[in-house]
């Protein structure tokens, strides 16, 4: 099992996973919602998204995966994962084979509560103005047309 030490490894491995398969695999798209704050980076095919991010469960800091269907009216899911493998697993069943989250045994999904999926555009890559990167890429560019 290989632990996720990097995010940009996991897209890396992700992206490779369904570039093998053929799997038209969209993302990622890189969301911030604030300074300091640590990224979410998402993956999406048709309705169907995961994002990934840290959190803080007790002393330890686990990659949160959350997955959620925007074409019903179904709360997301999320889970603490800590491989790679446990990653391009759930992207494969969740967005390539359209598997429901009751079929992804063995993570623990529960119903996420958090409420960060209203912050979120669907499809991710769309602009979005509470996105502190996308902001700050933008004015980046201003910066070097002017």
């Amino acid at each position: 099992m290989t632990e996720i030490a990097h995010r940009d490894h996991l897209s890396e491995c992700l992206i490779r996973q369904a570039q093998t398969v053929g799997f038209d695999l969209q993302g990622p798209a890189e969301i911030e919602y604030g300074f300091g704050w640590e990224p979410t980076i998402t993956f999406w095919h048709g309705d169907r998204r995961v994002h990934f991010y840290d959190e803080l469960h007790g002393d330890h800091w686990y990659l949160a995966v959350e997955i959620a269907d925007e074409g019903t009216e179904a709360a997301a899911q999320r889970a603490h994962i800590e491989t790679i493998e446990q990653a391009c697993d759930i992207v494969d069943r969740f967005l390539q084979q359209g598997c429901a989250p009751d079929d992804l045994s063995g993570y623990g999904f529960v119903a996420d509560g958090l409420d960060h999926d209203k912050f979120i555009p669907h499809p991710p890559d769309t602009p979005n103005p509470a996105n502190i990167v996308e902001l700050i890429d933008r004015i980046k560019s201003q910066s070097k047309e002017e």
